[in-house]
């Protein structure tokens, strides 16, 4: 759905689609009172995760096309941003001195419809992307009245520079293939490209992420953590995912995706371990505990922290704009709809199985987490480039090239582009003077 409704209808007029979803979601919880029956909930829940599979990665999409290279790093994270605040406001929302009651769970789920609203009532005031206008639509003229909007003066004749050199190559791509969602899997353009997305989203979600932010009270009640203060730890978690973000976003383009990649994954990895190791020796009630086991249970929430950061530093703010980084113009609605159903099988899996998997294993539970961000870190440390301040067309290019595909050097488009438009520019000038 995510493709047909952003090449349809463009980025942010999908965004907007979808927004309808979750406003549906919070009106569809009213009934639930009146009718004694969890058929609405039900039916909440379906709207929502419409909702959440459409605008997370068209919001990336969105982002990533209307911002200058320079700042696609911070400003095409924000998205990730913006769900870790929700998470937090949805874990104070939860705590019993707030919503946490019964005659006020309905209000709770409700709410959940006011930012979509908001954003319905602010994304037509925004002009659409300079890159769905001018590369799915043609539209010259809007394509540059929005990169003005979106870009400084002087990177306005760059911007649309760059626009038309992309426009060339899809031409004689799409000229050589038609392009349908199945040729991400069988062209050998997109293989490379296909295969990081695959391993990111998969890693991302089998790191255990999901696992910490809902089941993050059983997980701290198991290391010996007190019962009456695991609610405000939690809360901590969930502060410390939003700080953490905070601070990634501006070292993207400082430090680049791909060693924050690394290191991010690097850190979960420790923890884990860590966690691991630590958690065979922690107390199963505090209240009876030596002094040594509750040190050791104030080390593992320390190292549930420690994961966190590491998570937010790369795997959470990186992954989704990653890929709308790595796909041209007309793969990267397809691709962004394979990733998010593929995120979203892999997050469902995961949070699923925990509950069983924590009472069969034990503290065991830790290494089925373990082994994907093992083998996720080995592989893209060897097959991950970076993308900072690259074009699309260049990073396209260069995975392409890993397994034999196609490659088409941007730099030339660009210049016979530019040289296209000079002397375009030149029998202008020529007709005017021989007119004077």
């Amino acid at each position: 759905m995510t493709s047909l409704i952003s090449e349809r209808f463009g980025r942010r007029t999908g965004l907007v689609m979808a927004n309808v979803f979750s406003v549906l979601a919070a009106i569809s919880i009213a009934p639930t009172l009146a009718a004694n029956s969890p058929i609405f909930v039900y039916i909440t829940r379906a709207l929502s995760g419409l909702h959440n599979g459409l605008t997370i990665p068209m919001t990336s999409m969105y982002v990533t096309e209307i911002v200058p290279i320079r700042l696609r790093g911070a400003i095409g994270s924000s998205g990730q941003l913006s769900i870790t605040i929700g998470i937090f406001v949805g874990g104070l929302v939860g705590l019993e001195q707030a919503l946490n009651r019964e005659k006020y769970w309905v209000v709770a789920i409700a709410l959940s419809g006011l930012p979509s609203l908001v954003s319905s009532i602010a994304l037509p005031l925004l002009p659409e992307s300079p890159r769905f206008l001018y590369l799915n639509k043609g539209d010259e003229a809007a394509a540059k009245q929005a990169v003005q909007r979106f870009c400084a003066p002087a990177e306005v004749d760059e911007a649309m520079l760059a626009l038309k050199s992309e426009k060339v190559k899809m031409e004689q791509q799409e000229a050589a293939e038609k392009f349908s969602i199945g040729t991400l899997f069988t062209s050998k353009r997109y293989r490379m490209a296909l295969l990081i997305t695959l391993v990111l989203v998969v890693v991302q979600q089998l790191s255990g992420i999901n696992v910490v932010m809902q089941y993050s009270s059983i997980m701290l009640e198991n290391t010996g953590v007190q019962k009456s203060t695991v609610p405000l730890v939690t809360l901590g978690v969930y502060a410390l995912n939003v700080l953490s973000t905070i601070v990634a976003l501006p070292i993207l383009e400082k430090f680049g995706r791909r060693l924050l990649l690394l290191l991010s994954l690097a850190i979960v990895l420790v923890s884990l371990v860590a966690l691991l190791i630590v958690s065979q020796f922690t107390p199963k009630s505090f209240s009876t505990a030596t002094a040594t086991q509750k040190a050791l249970s104030g080390v593992a929430c320390a190292l549930v922290f420690i994961y966190v950061v590491g998570f937010a530093i790369g795997l959470g703010c990186i992954t989704v704009m990653y890929i709308s980084e790595i796909f041209q113009q007309k793969a990267r609605g397809a691709a962004n709809s394979v990733a998010m159903g593929v995120l979203q099988t892999s997050n469902a899996l995961v949070v699923l199985t925990y509950y069983t998997l924590e009472k069969s294993l034990g503290h065991f539970v830790y290494l089925i987490y373990i082994v994907p961000v093992t083998a996720g870190l080995v592989f893209l440390f060897f097959f991950m480039p970076e993308t900072k301040n690259r074009s699309t067309d260049d990073i396209a290019d260069e995975l392409s090239a890993k397994l034999g595909g196609p490659r088409t050097e941007a730099g030339d488009q660009q210049k016979e582009v530019a040289a296209a438009d000079a002397m375009k520019t030149a029998k202008s000038s020529t007709a005017e003077q021989e007119a004077d």
